[in-house]
């Protein structure tokens, strides 16, 4: 007997307790006693209302990974566009470099020395000037530009005078422009 003494005791404190938290929760959140049953109702809904709500989120979540892989694919693809732009400015360098050496060679060429071209000059004075015409179509241009003004003036007016015009012209502006400069 005592032990059932003992249950239903406990049970009437639990009771007790229970209508104390009662008292104590409505008092805290403003809803009276009688109320507070279907406060207790509304919240839970509440509850789950938000649980719902959020499980419902999570397969939005998965399709969160596809945006993920979409970006991971942009971001590769950006890297592979950079990456073919380092390799295009390594072949600009390199075609630059190139460049940059054939000048630095033509430049340590040997200057046409002075001397060497008066001579030249003395020896196309004495020769047909039909025939130095076509010598000189034959040459480069900076070779006749330099050699040319070291002429006789009537016998270097006679070889332009025979040279295709085109050279002829382009030969007489270099000239000029050497003069100026």
């Amino acid at each position: 007997m005592k032990v059932i003494q003992k249950i239903g005791l406990y049970l009437v404190i639990m009771l007790i307790n229970f209508a104390g938290y009662v008292l104590l929760f409505s008092a805290a959140f403003g809803v009276k006693p009688a109320q507070f049953g279907g406060y207790l109702r509304e919240k839970a809904n509440e509850i789950q209302t938000e649980i719902m709500q959020k499980a419902m989120t999570r397969p939005a979540a998965k399709s969160e990974k596809p945006a993920e892989d979409t970006e991971k694919q942009r971001i590769q693809a950006e890297l592979e566009a950079i990456e073919q732009q380092k390799l295009q400015l390594q072949k600009e360098r390199q075609e630059l470099e190139s460049a940059r050496q054939q000048i630095e060679k033509s430049k340590s060429q040997p200057v046409l020395d002075e001397d060497k071209i008066y001579n030249l000059a003395k020896i196309f004075d004495t020769m047909d000037k039909q025939k130095v015409a076509e010598i000189f179509n034959e040459m480069q241009d900076s070779l006749v530009v330099a050699i040319l003004p070291r002429m006789k003036p009537a016998n270097a007016s006679q070889v332009l005078q025979n040279m295709e015009p085109a050279r002829s012209a382009l030969i007489s502006k270099m000239i000029l422009r050497n003069s100026e400069g």
